[in-house]
């Protein structure tokens, strides 16, 4: 009887919490169907008396948002699978070989775990015009090609895969390039999803960087392009809602589709080999 209180009482808790957390996002929906005198209306509106769809083609009309969205897909997809391939062969490696100053790697990627991202960007920005880019997409792209989560993240899932599987695979003959391509990444497909889900989510809203690095419009992201939606007298509220709404879709659509596989990858990250980090053979 206990048990069954402490469940219900633990799910209404869990129910509060989400619609709590999903409160921002009702707000934002609720205020993209509105017109834009019914925006600040109180008490607040959350289904508007009089629905306006017309916002979201007007968005897409009014604002180059095509051109925001391709650039956001094309940095946000190329960023993402070099990372996705950089940081697994990197992870790979931390957790699978040993050789000198392999120990001394890590402890330097947990360190610049530590570090916020505000920190780098002004040398960031020096390093990129230095090397003559700036104001192209490749300037948003290379920073975010690989990370010190990201390299952390897969090495804790490679302590996860038995290391016999590897050495077996060595006697029959495979070299370090088989072993990595068809033996360890397909069985890394959990955590490789998440970490794409995370490295496509941090691109695809990165406003900081491509903010410093952008001058031109014609390759701004969409987070550049509905911060130029702010007028100076006025701000369209209604407007500027439906075009987060939009510009959320493709990042739920990624998780909805990847989900059993990224919370499968955050149960074997967290407790590797079945809670004991850096269990299995080395090589």
């Amino acid at each position: 009887m206990n048990g069954n209180r402490v469940s219900i009482l633990s799910g209404l808790v869990l129910i509060l919490v989400s619609l709590f957390m999903m409160m921002p996002i009702l707000v934002m929906v609720a205020t993209s169907l509105k017109y834009e005198d019914a925006v600040f209306i109180t008490p607040f509106q959350w289904i508007p008396h009089h629905i306006c769809w017309d916002n979201y083609p007007h968005v897409i009309q009014k604002y180059p948002f095509a051109v925001y969205f391709k650039n956001s897909l094309i940095v946000s997809l190329t960023a993402t699978i070099l990372n996705l391939f950089l940081s697994s062969l990197a992870g790979y490696s931390l957790a699978r070989f040993h050789y000198r100053g392999r120990d001394l790697i890590f402890s330097i990627i947990i360190v610049m775990l530590l570090l916020p991202h505000q920190a780098i960007v002004v040398p960031l920005f020096m390093v990129m015009s230095s090397i003559g880019l700036t104001d192209s997409l490749w300037t948003v792209i290379l920073p975010c090609v690989t990370s010190p989560f990201a390299i952390f993240f897969m090495r804790q899932y490679f302590l996860s895969i038995p290391g016999s599987i590897m050495e077996a695979a060595r006697v029959d003959g495979a070299s370090e390039w088989q072993i990595y391509l068809k033996i360890v990444l397909p069985q890394a497909k959990p955590a490789l999803a998440a970490l794409g889900i995370f490295s496509f989510m941090f691109n695809w809203n990165n406003f900081l960087w491509p903010l410093i690095a952008l001058k031109s419009e014609s390759e701004f992201t969409i987070p550049l392009g509905i911060s130029m939606m702010h007028g100076e007298y006025s701000t369209p509220y209604n407007e500027l809602m439906a075009a987060a709404v939009i510009a959320s879709v493709p990042v739920l659509l990624a998780y909805f589709i990847l989900q059993n596989k990224f919370i499968h990858s955050m149960v074997i990250s967290t407790y590797p080999a079945g809670g004991k980090a850096g269990h299995g053979k080395t090589h």
